[in-house]
């Protein structure tokens, strides 16, 4: 059954790698939660982002409400917030995995292909 009033938010597991030393790669993942949108704001979302009229960090800051597992340098679980969502997003395998998580959902699986 298809409910037409879903949650207005969702979570989800990110996934991503970072290379290491002698190709090395460390596997990492942490649980964002995403708020939904509907079809005529993802066309207009999708149209800003591949025009380059919105950035990654505005894309996601508007999209993401929250996270768990992200520790931050004293290994303490990291609070979400503006500030913090932008520490992440300067890591570029977390950024990249935030954006293709979030752009997957509203394209599915192949979304880097078509946006690209």
């Amino acid at each position: 059954m298809f409910k037409l009033a879903p949650q207005s938010t969702y979570k989800r597991k990110v996934s991503l790698e970072i290379p290491g030393d002698f190709g090395k790669v460390e596997k990492a993942s942490f649980n964002v939660e995403f708020r939904r949108i509907k079809q005529d704001e993802a066309a207009v979302l999708l149209d800003g982002f591949t025009n380059e009229k919105i950035s990654d960090l505005e894309c996601i800051s508007d999209n993401m409400v929250g996270w768990d597992g992200i520790k931050g340098e004293n290994d303490e679980p990291l609070e979400f917030n503006e500030e913090n969502l932008a520490l992440v997003m300067n890591e570029i395998y977390a950024k990249r995995a935030i954006t293709t998580a979030f752009f997957e959902d509203i394209l599915g699986k192949n979304a880097l292909k078509k946006i690209s």
